[in-house]
């Protein structure tokens, strides 16, 4: 039976505190994210989600000495989160560095350095660094760990037995917690960071546009659907807290604190529309588009689609706008619209495709009709 050991890189000492002789790791400033993410017996490999490949620093810890509940457990990511006074990593834990790095005060006792001639060099370095220190570890196996595939001592890692590793693995730890085999994508930890992200962002979008929004023909409350989510977010951070047994409780009081910030501020501008008219204008077309722009931006906006070179007869043009301005409305800036159309118009690019309607059609039709039949103010807000 093979060791097991986590084994984590990141670009820098950032986080990293020699407590007594005991590595930890510190939440770092106030990011939506309290969870340090390990692979096991390796490192991992660069993919559409992240690039590892310049991260110099690598962290090696044995999982029974980890003092924390282990959220998540999966060869190419076993993730934990980092308690109120940071997350212990055990006496045997170190830290690997390429030599002529810069180590922070309090450190020095931690870190192991390996030679690297140049910045190129690093990856393959680091790799050679870490194998020798899992066979000190007494690591027989160690994973090569892709975005779609492990290999382990260059033999491929069928479903069974990864999760019989994944099993195994399990068992290392000794402070117990959820540990699912689940991706991290997929959990409530993940969809309550990606809420956390995008909330100011949600809020303003109702401070801009308007509570009203209307697609495929149906008005909604931009408002009443933020609390909703609100809502359910502050049920679903209990579960998680239940899950850890209050050991993330500082993480998650403090999301709970922004979440209540959050619904004050819907609350008072659904007062503010409770006593005046929403002056925007709702977009409806019969591509479906909506959202909430002014005459003179949807105008200006149609003429530079115009412009565009990269229009040809073989485009499905209304699509590309449809798509454009669903995402232009949603993020509410106009001058990044142009990257977002070359794109959309590269997918919709399709041999001897019919167009349905030209750019200078769809421009006609909002001019000649005065917006009256395209552009329509919102229903009054209800009391």
């Amino acid at each position: 039976m093979s060791n097991h050991v986590l084994v984590r890189v990141q670009p820098s000492f950032q986080g990293l505190e020699n407590d007594n002789g005991t590595l930890s790791i510190k939440r770092i400033g106030d990011s939506n994210r309290n969870t340090i993410h390990f692979c096991v017996n390796g490192t991992v490999g660069s993919h559409e989600f992240g690039d590892w490949d310049n991260c110099g620093v690598v962290i090696i810890a044995k999982p029974g000495e980890i003092k924390a509940p282990v959220s998540g457990v999966r060869l190419e990511d076993t993730w934990m989160h980092v308690g109120k006074n940071g997350l212990d990593l055990g006496e045997s834990a170190i830290i690997l560095a390429p030599e002529g790095l810069e180590v922070p005060q309090g450190l020095e006792g931690k870190v192991k350095f390996y030679p690297v001639n140049t910045k190129e060099e690093i990856m393959a370095a680091r790799d050679l660094a870490v194998a020798k220190e899992l066979d000190d570890f007494g690591v027989i196996d160690k994973y090569q760990i892709g975005r779609n595939s492990i290999h382990k001592n260059d033999s491929h890692v069928n479903i069974s037995e990864y999760y019989e590793i994944c099993d195994e693995v399990k068992t290392k730890f000794k402070f117990g917690g959820p540990m699912t085999t689940d991706q991290h994508m997929n959990t409530l930890d993940c969809r309550l960071e990606d809420l956390m992200a995008s909330m100011a962002s949600k809020v303003n979008r109702l401070k801009t546009f308007g509570r009203v929004e209307v697609v495929d023909g149906i008005s909604r409350n931009m408002d009443d659907m933020l609390l909703q989510t609100i809502d359910e977010a502050q049920q679903n951070i209990v579960l998680a807290n239940n899950k850890l047994n209050g050991y993330a409780e500082h993480y998650y009081q403090n999301l709970t604190y922004k979440l209540n910030e959050a619904k004050e501020e819907v609350l008072t501008i659904q007062k503010q529309y409770g006593q005046e008219s929403d002056k925007r204008f709702v977009l409806v077309s019969d591509t479906g588009v909506s959202g909430h722009k002014s005459e003179g931006e949807v105008i200006q906006f149609i003429d530079n689609l115009a412009k565009k070179p990269s229009l040809h007869s073989e485009f499905d043009k209304v699509r590309v706008i449809d798509r454009t301005l669903q995402e232009g409305i949603r993020d509410r800036d106009l001058g990044s619209l142009s990257e977002v159309f070359d794109r959309e118009v590269r997918k919709a690019k399709i041999a001897n495709r019919q167009v349905m309607k030209s750019i200078e059609e769809f421009r006609a039709n909002i001019e000649q009709s005065n917006l009256g039949s395209i552009i329509k103010p919102p229903p009054l807000p209800s009391n």
